[in-house]
């Protein structure tokens, strides 16, 4: 019967088989192919991660301290030109009140001169208008009363004129647009009448060149007359 020694145990590693197996492994290890590494220097992380340092900005110079007698005089420049910014501002506020009442004194006094103007024109035609109640109350015949409406024209025709006013032209006068109104053209048969106004329907008037009412009458045409 063969006897086993205790002592050695196959299964378990002795120190010589593990330094066998760590010198094996790290043989191994050394052996084994890289990996491949990218072209060109990689980065340095170190570098990419630092962050970047940003420097405070230097404080600015400090402004030179101004002498006091050069504010003094800055602030009494500037008290001179405020007042007189206010006097220049007060007379301009005083000017529109003067312009103001002189146009409301000028309103007044161009309303009392037409009031006067008005007056002064009533007044030429009292006369006239008195003297035609006159010729109506007086009765008689038709030729006085005609007699006595004729004279009251005349009167209201001189007062017209000291009034400025001038008649525009009438019958026999040539026609003119600028103080004629034409209402009508009437066939005449005589060669003098052609373009000349024949009848007068409304007397026109003007002051100086400006026509205040132009005349309303009817134009003669010449034609020849027919043959029998």
């Amino acid at each position: 019967m063969i006897e086993r020694d205790e002592s050695t145990n196959p299964e378990e590693p002795t120190d010589e088989n593990l330094e066998s197996e760590t010198s094996e492994a790290s043989d191994s290890e050394s052996e084994s192919p890289s990996p491949p590494q990218p072209e060109g220097d990689p980065p340095d992380k170190a570098e990419a991660l630092e962050p970047e340092v940003i420097e405070p900005a230097a404080d600015p110079e400090p402004l030179p301290s101004a002498n006091s007698g050069e504010l003094e005089r800055l602030r009494a420049q500037l008290e001179e030109q405020s007042a007189r910014l206010r006097t220049v501002s007060k007379a301009y506020t005083d000017l529109q009140k003067e312009m103001d009442a002189f146009r409301k004194r000028q309103q007044v006094l161009a309303e009392a001169k037409a009031e006067r103007k008005a007056g002064e024109v009533v007044e030429r035609f009292f006369e006239p208008v008195q003297n035609l109640k006159r010729a109506l109350d007086a009765g008689g015949t038709a030729d006085d009363l005609r007699g006595g409406v004729r004279m009251v024209l005349q009167q209201f025709g001189r007062q017209m004129k000291e009034l400025g006013l001038s008649e525009v032209p009438g019958e026999g006068a040539a026609f003119d647009p600028r103080v004629h109104d034409a209402l009508a053209i009437l066939p005449v048969t005589d060669p003098e009448q052609d373009g000349k106004i024949v009848t007068v329907h409304s007397t026109g008037w003007c002051v100086g060149d400006r026509v205040i009412q132009p005349a309303q009458v009817v134009i003669g045409k010449y034609e020849e007359p027919a043959e029998a």
